[in-house]
């Protein structure tokens, strides 16, 4: 079968089942919803991308034929594509992308060294869709801070300061190269903040390729801000910042 000819099958056996499950996942009963048909249509822009990363990025088994494929995938969007989905959908997109692999990777007769890793996130400076395909061997770097020094390992922290909610929230996750960390009003958020200020989906904290800790806001409607100034789209942020999400007022600190 002809490359071309097996990658139009794969989508095709891709999207006869896709309608469904991505409506039941985001949310759906029964029928198409608006963002059910756009993670459609962004599973389609997305799957000829990640099969050439796979494609692109094989090694030698050890008969020295290549055909090992890389088990980690990092699928990054734009912010601003990243910011139109839903987490559900976002969720929904990431378990689609991972099957789309491993079907790919099957029907190539390609072998995996572990299983598929896929994580589906965003570059909060890129301007269009980027797949890295790799054996996960690569150390995260360590983020200077302002004088140059290395920043010891340890946790970033929200402590909130002033608005209706007392807390403070580890982000125990975070770090350059992984996940943004999601801020909103719904519960599928990794920082919830249960206030009628707060939209459902209201900002992200990420880290850019340089280290920078970049705040974006999500279309919120009672906006976000750092240090009291207003962020129109996505803004720069250090630890000790103070951050704001409709009336909720947070600082980031780091836990050494």
């Amino acid at each position: 079968m002809k490359p071309l000819e097996s990658l139009e099958q794969t989508l095709r056996l891709l999207f006869e089942r896709l309608g469904a499950k991505i409506d039941s996942l985001i949310g759906g009963e029964g029928g198409d919803t608006e963002e059910g048909s756009s993670v459609r249509s962004a599973l389609s822009g997305l799957s000829p991308t990640l099969q050439r990363a796979i494609d692109n990025n094989l090694r030698e088994d050890e008969k020295g034929v290549v055909c090992l494929a890389p088990h980690h995938l990092r699928v990054l969007l734009d912010y601003d594509s990243y910011c139109k989905f839903s987490q559900p959908g976002l969720r929904a997109m990431q378990e689609e992308l991972t099957t789309l692999a491993r079907q790919y990777i099957n029907d190539r007769r390609y072998k995996l060294s572990q299983p598929i890793n896929l994580v589906l996130t965003y570059d909060p400076v890129g301007t269009t869709t980027k797949v890295r395909a790799d054996f996960g061997e690569t150390a995260p770097s360590q983020l200077p801070d302002e004088t140059g020094t290395k920043h010891p390992s340890g946790i970033y922290r929200f402590l909130s300061v002033s608005g209706p909610l007392a807390f403070s929230v580890d982000l125990k996750d975070f770090k350059k190269g992984g996940s943004p960390v999601t801020i909103g009003r719904g519960s599928d958020n990794i920082v919830v903040l249960d206030d009628q200020s707060i939209s459902k989906f209201h900002a992200t904290l990420a880290f850019d390729s340089e280290g920078n800790l970049i705040l974006a806001d999500c279309g919120s409607t009672n906006g976000t801000s750092i240090n009291g100034q207003t962020v129109e789209g996505r803004g720069r942020v250090a630890v000790g910042d103070l951050l704001g999400f409709g009336d909720i007022r947070l600082r980031l600190e780091r836990v050494e």
